[in-house]
């Protein structure tokens, strides 16, 4: 796991980090609609943060954030 997230990072502080290729079936003009109503406008309103970073995030997956458990729940 540890040389999965370091392969994230850049060699040294003076190179860029690694950049992968665009997936093709990623449309770049696509939109998520939920994203609209699942952020409340009030700051103080809580909401599902798990839902917001899947909503938004790529779909990489390591083995461990899929268990059940992890993070404490």
């Amino acid at each position: 796991m540890t040389k999965r997230f370091l392969s994230y990072l850049p060699s040294s502080v003076y190179e860029a980090p690694p950049v992968l290729a665009p997936d093709p079936a990623d449309s770049p003009d696509r939109r998520d609609e939920e994203l609209f109503t699942l952020i409340p406008r009030k700051r103080t309103t809580t909401f599902d943060i798990r839902k917001a970073i899947r909503l938004m995030a790529d779909e990489v997956r390591s083995s461990r954030s899929a268990r059940s458990g992890h993070g404490g729940r």
